[in-house]
């Protein structure tokens, strides 16, 4: 009877938090907003709203939760070199915007919940043990296994989910999501952030992957119209690998136009990546607010009143204010330029 109340005591106490702040590994104690790094062993609260790489094994245990990403639109990640145990009432939430990467195994068990929104990669084995382990895969929510997926607990999934090898179910699988066994690429290309730096000698773009699969090149491809595109450059992309990998990229080009970046496998089949916007050496104009919440988009229309102006959606639709705005990336043209606007 003492250990069971011991049980109930830690469940019920409020535990530490600690949110990284920058980008960098998990042992440096600069990256958190408590000033010194967690230890590998959790009981505490641990938000990643930033990029953290742990080298070691992380072991979350005793109600302790990792919660990766914050909903603000910029990818959030937790790289693990090495294994994940998640065991006896914890937590791992991974948010639309955010991505956690395991190199190597993970382990759920004794009543760990592993709710994804965002992506979900392991480079190995994942195996959802039985004593109400629950693994929660939300509409918009990615879980890319290399190896085999072992449950023996409860799988709810309305989203994707992709193993490289085999998926086991000695448990419970509901819900209306796929499920690819056996699938030959189970962990393509996951891309980070685009990012540039403008000024009046050149523009330097950057961006990273999580990892890769028959990754053989990045095009960069600019426009003014977002119609008629042309390649100005190729970086080559580093094949497989499980590994973070940074990009980049420099060219001098003056005004305001679109960069267009998209991957190419070896087989040629490509994707595209990410539109931004760029102007250099030209006066701001600003969509206010932006980003805007769906259910706030007639405050934009308003600010926009008596303005002669365009949307498009990302497909090359135009949209009036009477449409229904879903989740993501608008085009506004307004006084001869076009403007990005994200609806979340």
């Amino acid at each position: 009877m003492k250990s069971l109340t011991l049980i109930f005591v830690l469940f019920g106490m409020s535990v530490f938090g600690q949110t990284s702040t920058r980008d960098g590994l998990w042992n440096n104690a600069a990256n958190w907003d408590s000033f010194f790094a967690p230890g590998y062993s959790i009981a505490s609260n641990i938000a990643i709203a930033s990029i953290i790489t742990s080298n070691n094994d992380i072991e979350v245990i005793w109600g302790g939760s990792i919660t990766v990403g914050n909903n603000d639109g910029a990818v959030d990640s937790l790289i693990i070199n090495g294994t994940l145990v998640s065991t006896v009432g914890t937590t791992i939430n991974i948010e639309s915007d955010g991505v956690l990467l395991i190199n190597g195994n993970v382990y759920n068990r004794w009543y760990g919940t592993i709710n994804v929104d965002g992506k979900f990669l392991v480079d190995g084995d994942f195996s959802n043990f039985f004593g109400s382990s629950d693994v929660n895969v939300s509409e918009s929510g990615q879980v890319g296994v290399s190896g085999d997926f072992n449950n023996n607990g409860d799988v709810s999934n309305t989203g994707d989910i992709n193993v490289g090898g085999n998926y086991n179910d000695n448990g419970s699988t509901t819900g209306t999501g796929t499920i690819d066994a056996g699938d030959s690429n189970p962990l393509p290309v996951e891309f980070g952030n685009l990012t540039h730096e403008v000024n009046s000698q050149k523009i330097v773009l950057k961006w990273y992957t999580y990892s890769e699969r028959d990754n053989d090149y990045f095009a960069i491809e600019i426009s003014k119209d977002l119609t008629e595109w042309s390649e100005i450059g190729r970086v080559e992309g580093n094949g497989t690998t499980a590994v973070m990998s940074d990009y980049q990229f420099e060219f001098s080009q003056q005004g305001e136009f679109y960069i267009r970046l998209r991957q190419f496998d070896f087989n040629g089949v490509n994707e595209v990546l990410d539109i931004i916007h760029i102007k250099n050496n030209v006066d701001e104009f600003r969509l206010y607010p932006n980003p805007v919440k769906a259910h706030s988009i007639d405050v934009l229309f308003s600010n926009l009143e008596g303005k002669d102006y365009r949307i498009f959606n990302q497909r090359g639709a135009e949209l009036t204010r009477h449409d229904s705005f879903e989740k993501g990336i608008y085009f506004v043209h307004i006084n001869n330029k076009m403007h990005k606007l994200i609806v979340r």
